[in-house]
């Protein structure tokens, strides 16, 4: 849902938000869900590491089981559930994004 065909690469440690044409576009705009500034984390699923930059989710650190979107069973069964993911297309830096370079970038396949 991303207006630009350019997706935005996160490393972890970068402060994320939702952008503001994904939530216009989903009727969002006055809801809490624009106010919410996530912190990158790193993560190994097969979402986060996707070759494809267009089909690239990001872990945003922000625990799935409060937000009731998993039963236990399922948590047990995928551990990767537990965070929720936000497709890194409908997000943008908040802020400045992060410098390090020791950080590796998320979804970049290593051999």
């Amino acid at each position: 849902m991303s207006r630009s065909k350019h997706v935005l690469t996160f490393k972890p440690g970068d402060r994320v938000k939702l952008s503001g044409y994904f939530l216009a576009c989903t009727g969002q705009r006055k809801g809490s869900e624009g106010t919410k500034i996530w912190t990158v984390k790193a993560c190994t699923c097969e979402r986060c590491n996707c070759p494809d930059l267009a089909e690239r989710w990001v872990n945003t650190g922000e625990l799935a089981a409060e937000l009731g979107y998993w039963t236990a069973e399922e948590l047990a069964e995928h551990p990767y559930l537990r965070d929720r993911h936000v497709a890194a297309a409908n997000l943008v830096h908040h802020g400045k994004p992060s410098l390090r370079n020791e950080a590796p970038v998320i979804g970049k396949v290593y051999p």
